[in-house]
């Protein structure tokens, strides 16, 4: 009885062994590619990316685009740099939600999608909720992108960098905005970017209106000569107009979608003279099996077998010794028949 059921059970087994170690190897083969690569792109708020943004002079026409919550949408992600490649935007405001997971791997891994980038950036950088340790630390951010907190100029428009993420916008940030404007006078266009909208958005109608919350935004936004408030987290599209500034919700870099309605996007800015204008660049909805298990093996499989050697060590070499009895086993089974084949002998009656 126990001889049948070893028999019974011995296919099933070895599967698992075998999935397992392969995906134990894919997991250490994905660990060594996103922990070496460095992506030939510029990326991030740091003094060497803001010396990468192009030099325009107060009449020159700026154009830019901006893109938010990747997170799991890697696939849809890399699209759109294809785009970026295609119609090259003077530089790109990544707005949030970059990371599918704000740990060590995961900020490794959204790296690794650049890896073959057409296009250079520069990549400006937005902190999103998905990017902070527990959902309130942004130390990991300002590690590998920079302040979470930018002002930079390119021409006649001025980017406004905000991490609202943890207290909303606090007198503090108030207060730097009110002196970023104040730095540089001869603006006539600014730009703000939020993770969080500065609105009442629910995902589940399209239905948008101001949020009390950011009451003091709303006031003090026209005396700045803020144009445009671009924000994420949303996986959708929405905006509405108060007092002359326009709220953009643009969630659509590739994270699953949360109304019937929402599409990937992203959303191309242009500055000339006077006007400031965008339009919706839509993007395709991809999610590959193979980018899943990419995924699962660098953000789980990875840390996991890190964080616990004396399990996993013990488990890989018995799967391996298990493999390789069965192998022995086979070999050995196999050896007499192929002796008999080759002698032209019948088999034993």
């Amino acid at each position: 009885m126990m001889r049948r059921a070893a028999e019974v059970l011995r296919g099933p087994i070895l599967l698992l062994a075998a999935a397992g170690l392969a995906l134990i190897a894919w997991a250490v083969a994905m660990a060594q590619a996103t922990g070496s690569t460095r992506p030939p792109v510029r990326i991030g708020n740091t003094p060497e990316v803001l010396a990468a943004l192009p030099a325009k002079s107060p009449g020159d026409s700026v154009r830019l685009a901006v893109l938010s919550d990747i997170e799991e949408g890697v696939e849809t992600f890399r699209m759109a740099l294809r785009r970026f490649a295609e119609r090259p935007p003077d530089f790109v405001v990544l707005n949030g939600d970059l990371c599918y997971r704000p740990t060590e791997e995961g900020y490794r891994y959204f790296l690794w999608q650049l890896r073959d980038a057409a296009y250079p950036g520069p990549f400006l950088c937005g902190a999103g909720n998905h990017d902070l340790v527990n959902r309130t630390d942004p130390s990991r951010f300002r590690r590998f992108f920079g302040d979470d907190r930018l002002a930079a100029r390119v021409g006649c428009v001025q980017i406004l960098i905000l991490n609202n993420c943890v207290n909303g916008l606090s007198d503090a940030d108030y207060r730097w905005l009110q002196a970023a404007a104040a730095a540089d006078p001869a603006i006539r266009h600014r730009l703000l970017f939020l993770h969080y909208p500065p609105l009442v958005a629910p995902k589940d109608r399209e239905e948008v209106r101001p949020s009390p919350a950011y009451r003091r935004l709303y006031d003090l936004a026209p005396s700045l000569a803020i144009r445009r408030v671009f924000s994420g987290n949303l996986h959708a599209y929405r905006r509405l107009r108060i007092d002359g500034v326009d709220y953009v919700v643009c969630g659509g870099g590739g994270a699953d979608r949360h109304s019937p309605e929402a599409a990937p996007h992203y959303v191309e800015v242009l500055v000339e003279g006077d006007r400031v204008t965008d339009a919706i660049i839509p993007l395709p909805e991809i999610h590959s099996p193979v980018e899943s298990l990419d995924r699962f093996a660098c953000l789980y499989v990875g840390p996991w077998l890190r964080r616990h050697p004396l399990v996993s060590v013990p488990a890989v070499l018995g799967a391996i010794a298990l493999l390789a009895r069965q192998a022995v086993r086979t070999i050995r089974r196999r050896a007499p028949a192929a002796r008999r084949d080759a002698l032209h002998m019948p088999p034993p009656s």
